[in-house]
């Protein structure tokens, strides 16, 4: 999957002629963003533990699949990466610690996903790069929820609707709403509200 939506975005440039080289860049970035999440949960099952193992499988299945990157609509519409080198490289940094929070998660290491969110955070807030920073907020909010602090994760996940909205990615925006069903569910257990996050979603 990951060698044939490769081909098809550079065929789709250099091919075919159907897309700009601007794209064919957002959706590779995509992509590279989509293998450094598998690459840091494969790189956790390095770590010895029965109970990972068994659970790899389904660890793997949670990842965001690759023909994301093909929502070009989607990618349209988020605020452009920036330009600047060191703001790239801030970006790449937050994205790194973001995926590795995500496979400590997967992985079942809690208070990693916790602490390394908590990082990934604080680097996505440099950079002023509202996509990554409204993935970071998503990404605390899933570590605090799988940790067990429903209305901690409850706040992340409000402050990465309005930064998902701002950033133009209905797809960060879906999460955080369904990151507040979630938390709804074991809060309020008010089925109204549960269907109202789940209808935003």
């Amino acid at each position: 999957a990951w060698r044939d939506e490769r081909v098809e975005a550079c065929e789709a440039t250099h091919g075919r002629g159907e897309q700009s080289a601007e794209l064919l860049d957002l959706r590779l970035r995509c992509l590279d963003e989509r293998a450094g999440e598998l690459s840091s949960l494969v790189g956790s099952f390095a770590i010895p533990d029965t109970d990972l193992v068994q659970g790899a499988a389904d660890a793997v299945d949670k990842l965001p699949a690759p023909a994301i990157c093909g929502e070009v609509e989607r990618l349209r519409a988020r605020v452009p990466p920036p330009t600047d080198p060191a703001k790239e490289a801030l970006v790449a940094t937050a994205e790194a610690t973001r995926a590795s929070s995500q496979a400590a998660r997967l992985a079942g290491r809690l208070e990693a996903a916790v602490t390394l969110a908590d990082a990934a955070l604080q680097q996505a807030e440099a950079t002023n790069y509202a996509p990554e920073i409204a993935a970071a907020l998503v990404n605390r909010g899933e570590a605090g929820w799988a940790a067990g602090e429903d209305i901690v994760a409850r706040g992340y996940f409000d402050r990465a609707l309005r930064v998902g909205l701002a950033a133009g990615d209905d797809r960060l925006f879906a999460d955080a709403a369904r990151g507040n069903a979630r938390s709804a569910l074991r809060i309020t257990a008010d089925p109204a509200e549960i269907d109202r996050w789940f209808e935003l979603a």
